[in-house]
């Protein structure tokens, strides 16, 4: 009897193993917190970090990042990556946005392509006429391609 074809089917069976679809696996998951030692934002004048022009200073943000493989194949995914983000005044949150990219790595280590959206709603911004505009926000939709020309591996 010929082993050749018993030997390929070991083999091929030990790379399909090694290659198994993950669905919805958590990639990475952390929190930040950041002073803010100088933020200008040309729609809220009236805050800044310098205590004599300003009603009150910009103090702090924060953020939450969570990066999810949705689609996993060895070295293969379709990721989903987030930053809900906040920065705020002595008193309150005065900024909130959500900045995420989702896509595929096409060649693992080399080459991305994905859709980037950043949103950042402000709270309580001045519409230029000294009135509050509660409706302001920005959003920045975009096709990428990254190409990494150098990865530290550790």
């Amino acid at each position: 009897m010929n082993k050749f074809p018993v030997l390929l089917l070991v083999l091929f069976s030990g790379t399909v193993q090694a290659k198994e679809l993950r669905l919805l696996e958590a990639d990475a998951l952390s929190m930040e917190y950041s002073k803010i030692y100088y933020y200008r934002d040309q729609n809220m004048p009236q805050f800044t970090n310098y205590r004599e022009s300003s009603v009150e200073e910009w103090s702090f943000g924060a953020a939450v990042n969570f990066d999810l493989c949705l689609i996993c194949y060895g070295d293969y995914k379709m990721f989903w990556d987030n930053k809900v983000h906040m920065t705020s005044t002595e008193s309150q949150v005065r900024h909130v946005g959500w900045f995420w990219e989702l896509g595929f790595n096409l060649v693992p280590d080399f080459l991305d392509v994905f859709y980037r959206h950043h949103s950042e709603h402000c709270l309580e911004c001045n519409d230029n006429t000294g009135a509050l505009d509660t409706r302001w926000y920005r959003v920045k939709d975009e096709a990428v391609v990254r190409i990494h020309l150098y990865q530290h591996e550790d």
